[in-house]
């Protein structure tokens, strides 16, 4: 399953090499099990089986065409449960960027940063984008792997002006290399912008109109909410966050995300290292599945992930506070166990 874990590119923790096999064969005997709603049921209860034996799984979700297929809970939690969802954090704070850009906060993606923070101008990096900050291309020096523990626990005390201090290591918009407090530069460019808090105007523009009223966000040193992790939300929630992305932007007849961002999101926009998956706008785009496929991830093997041919979507919650090698294993069993007998339901 070498091509699978490529797929899903964990940061600095695979060294997946470049496999075009196809994940699931086209030409594979059709499952003849029972179906419903156009899905396997019984694979799908493999999968389940899979994900309750999978050490440290918490919950799994399934759902098409906006009907709840699989909802299951393992040791203790339940849908009334937040979830850390980590990194995925990265994905509603990209949706926000795009609605900033829809209402003229923002001219456009291809925003200079210079404009926000002035000491940038003249230099070599006057010319880094809102674009390349989501695209995880600024350029500048950051190692996620070693600095984002003490990003975590508040060890860096100005995390913004600590990364725009840092020297150029590659030409912005060229090569990806995973930051954390990317997105976290964009909050606070669009904080500035609306003149109001990042998390006020989270709430105003995107988790009111979802109807999301149960949740916490971690904030930096100076309270602001992360711009890349800290979210914790019912999987039922985040379920209305990713219906969101399939509905094209729209929630209940309203648009919320301007469906071109929808699009912007799940189209390819810059090779992932060592890997067939592609990345767009916080999201990873799997490039080498018969279905278009693509999908947030958070450490400890959080998943996001959106099916928009089969308007279904994948959740899953697992534990977060986990060492490196954990998180590893933890993503290797829902690659491995759960999200290919998903997959092969389709029918």
């Amino acid at each position: 399953m070498r091509a699978l874990l490529c797929l899903f590119f964990s940061i600095s923790l695979f060294s997946c090499q470049k496999d075009d096999t196809q994940l699931i064969p086209k030409d594979a005997e059709p499952p003849t099990d029972v179906i419903q709603d156009g899905l396997n049921i019984t694979l799908l209860q493999k999968a389940v089986k899979n994900a309750s034996e999978s050490s440290n799984f918490y919950g799994l979700v399934v759902i098409k065409d906006e009907k709840v297929i699989i909802e299951e809970y393992f040791r203790g939690k339940g849908p009334e449960d937040r979830f850390p969802i980590r990194s995925i954090t990265k994905n509603f704070t990209s949706a926000l960027t795009g609605i900033a850009i829809d209402q003229g906060l923002l001219d456009d993606l291809d925003y200079q940063i210079k404009n926000a923070y002035p000491e940038l101008a003249g230099t070599s990096k006057e010319q880094i984008t809102v674009r390349h900050l989501l695209n995880m291309s600024s350029g500048l020096k950051w190692n996620e792997e070693q600095e984002v523990v003490d990003l975590i626990e508040l060890k860096i005390q100005d995390p913004i002006g600590e990364l725009l201090s840092r020297d150029l290591e590659t030409e912005p918009g060229t090569i990806f290399n995973y930051n954390t407090v990317s997105p976290h530069i964009v909050t606070d460019i669009i904080a500035k912008k609306s003149g109001v808090s990042f998390k006020d105007y989270a709430i105003a523009n995107l988790l009111d109109p979802l109807e999301i009223s149960s949740f916490s966000w971690d904030t930096d040193p100076d309270g602001n909410v992360w711009g890349g992790l800290g979210l914790e939300l019912k999987t039922r929630d985040l379920s209305k966050f990713g219906q969101l992305f399939l509905n094209n932007g729209m929630w209940n007849g309203k648009s919320v995300v301007p469906t071109e961002w929808v699009t912007l999101s799940s189209t390819a926009q810059i090779d992932l290292p060592q890997s067939t998956s592609k990345y767009s706008l916080q999201w990873y785009v799997a490039d080498n599945l018969d279905r278009k496929v693509y999908f947030g991830q958070g450490f400890g093997g959080q998943v996001l992930m959106l099916i928009p041919d089969e308007n279904m979507m994948i959740i899953a919650v697992q534990e977060y506070l986990v060492t490196f090698a954990q998180n590893n294993q933890q993503w290797i069993n829902f690659q491995e166990k759960v999200f290919p007998l998903i997959y092969q339901s389709i029918q």
